[in-house]
């Protein structure tokens, strides 16, 4: 499998285990996340990650746990880069 690039819900949803990610975004990420590829996040995704904590719309959990993921190389999240361009794009 290549690197997938996800949306900031679908990145949210999965990092939370949440329902509302689709099966077909969750196995998109469960096999990248199997075979080690990259999951790519594009930046505006903390961007808007940060102004839906800001509003109250989420908890802060859900940046921090971004952040971790995003910190962590021992995760295939990895922040936007040049690559992205290319990667099949998780959309919910």
């Amino acid at each position: 499998m290549a690197a997938v690039a996800v949306d900031t819900h679908a990145i949210v949803w999965y990092l939370t285990a949440d329902s509302r990610l689709s099966a077909k975004a969750a196995a998109a990420l469960d096999g990248a996340t199997a075979l080690h590829a990259l999951i790519h996040v594009p930046s505006v995704c903390l961007v808007e990650l940060t102004y839906l904590v800001e509003k109250g719309r989420l908890p802060p959990s859900a940046r921090e746990r971004l952040l971790a993921a995003l910190d962590d190389p021992t995760t295939p999240c990895r922040g936007s880069t040049p690559a992205i361009r290319n990667a099949p794009r998780v959309r919910q």
